[in-house]
This record gives C-alpha cells, sequence and structure tokens, in this order.
C-alpha cells in the first residue's frame, strides 16, 4: 500500500489539508513516506494515530499533551484508548440523562406533567450546578428567581403561550419605534406594558427594573434574545426602561 495522499486524507476525515500540514509541521502526526513527487503519503498505521489525536482533542487534551501521550508504546496507547472509551461511555449516559430531562421539562411545560424538582436537575454534574447557582446570586436576588420559578411553574399551557404573545407583541412594537426618542409617549407606554409583564413573574419594584436594564445589554443571554429579533433592540430596550423608571420616581417626588 502506497498510502495516501493528504487530500485523500482530509476528505476521508473532514480535517482541512491546513490542519494536516500543521500536524505534520509540530511532528505530532508526521506521515510515514513521501512520493517520488514529494508528497505525503498517510500509512493506515498513521490514519490511527490520527484517530487517536481526534479522541483527544474531543477530551480537550492540548496539542503538546497529545503529543507526549503518541510517543508511548503500543501497549500504552491501547491502555490510553481503553481509558477514552470509558470516558467517552461515562458522557454518553450523562448525555442520555440530559436528554430524559430535556423530555420532561418539554412535557411539563406542554401539558403541565408532573416533575419534582430534583428531576430538573439530573444530568447535570454537581460543578455545573455549583456555577449556575454562585452565576445567580452574582447576577440575581435568588429569591426572585425561586419566586419567578414557582409562578412559571403553576402556570398553564394557554397562560404560558398567552404570556408568550405579550411579549412577542411589546417586542415587536418596540422593534418599529427604534427610531423615535425614548422618552416618547409610545415609547414608553409599551415600556410601561414591558413593566407589567415582567411583574408577572415575581414582584418587580423600581430598583430591580432599573437594574434588570442593565442585564439587558451586559447579560449575553439577556443581550443575544433582544438582538436576535433586531439589531440594536436591546440598547434601546435597556435606554426606554432607565427613562421609564426615572419618569416614574419624578412623578411620585411631585406628588
Amino acid at each position: 500500500m502506497r498510502g495516501l495522499r493528504i487530500g485523500e486524507v482530509s476528505k476521508i476525515t473532514g480535517i482541512t489539508i491546513k490542519t494536516l500540514r500543521h500536524f505534520d509541521k509540530i511532528d505530532l502526526l508526521r506521515p510515514s513516506s513521501r512520493d517520488e513527487s514529494g508528497y505525503r503519503r498517510y500509512s493506515r498505521q498513521d490514519l490511527l494515530k490520527l484517530q487517536s489525536v481526534l479522541f483527544y482533542r474531543e477530551l480537550k487534551i492540548p496539542l503538546n499533551e497529545i503529543k507526549q501521550l503518541l510517543n508511548q508504546n503500543e501497549i500504552q496507547l491501547i491502555d490510553h484508548l481503553k481509558n477514552h472509551e470509558k470516558s467517552l461511555n461515562s458522557e454518553l449516559e450523562r448525555i442520555q440523562t440530559l436528554l430524559k430531562t430535556l423530555n420532561k421539562t418539554i412535557k411539563h411545560m406542554e401539558n403541565n406533567t408532573p416533575i419534582t424538582e430534583e428531576e430538573l436537575y439530573e444530568g447535570f454534574s454537581k460543578e455545573e450546578i455549583k456555577a449556575i447557582k454562585t452565576e445567580v446570586q452574582e447576577k440575581y436576588d435568588f429569591k426572585i428567581v425561586i419566586e419567578s420559578q414557582n409562578k412559571v411553574k403553576s402556570w398553564t399551557r394557554d397562560q404560558l403561550n398567552a404570556n408568550k404573545q405579550v411579549e412577542a407583541e411589546i417586542n415587536a412594537k418596540l422593534s418599529g419605534m427604534m427610531l423615535l426618542p425614548i422618552d416618547s409617549p409610545k415609547v414608553q407606554e409599551q415600556i410601561a406594558k414591558h413593566f407589567a409583564w415582567v411583574n408577572q413573574f415575581y414582584t418587580c419594584t423600581n430598583e430591580i427594573y432599573f437594574g434588570l436594564s442593565d442585564l439587558y445589554v451586559t447579560d449575553a443571554r439577556f443581550m443575544s434574545h433582544y438582538e436576535d429579533i433586531k439589531p440594536g433592540l436591546a440598547q434601546f430596550l435597556s435606554k426606554a426602561m432607565k427613562v421609564y423608571i426615572e419618569k416614574k420616581q419624578v412623578s411620585r417626588v411631585k406628588n
């Protein structure tokens, strides 16, 4: 067997020719031979080695560490591959559990089927849950999160759909008003509806709503949600929310 040329390996594996050349350059995966024209030729052993590189990369191991692992003898390499197999099977089981959790959650939201609090978090690693709790505590008042979760759990499917419809209508109208001043009556009328919409989830004070306006442009998930609707909407909404609260505070002082 003369071996496969680099283009053929690229076509089979999906790895770019540029990447294969880089692997050769850093001595991670050098072809066993070159033909009379100087073209790289990859043997079956080279392909097995490449497969090992890909397995290691799936496990997020840096290239310099992979290089060291591949320099071990065949028996040691087999042991490493068996460890990979064990790790991948463990990850597969976790993903399957996450899929079951997702399926239960969808059924709960669509048909109001029962789901326990423990079932909501099956499949997540302790590290992930700890990171989420830390982020929540840093960014949000935890009591608000609990209040919001409890309210949403009690909603029927029709209530969920109605809530989504209200949000969609508010966002659509605000998207069409982005050329208007943020303090214009039409814009502020929609912001008042937005304030009422937020209050369906938890008791939203003026201070909380003002803080929420900052999250809309600093939290990537909020930002992405509104920017997907219309570019610039997150900034527009955030500024309009601040004006709404400022106007309320001025009005309260006058009264």
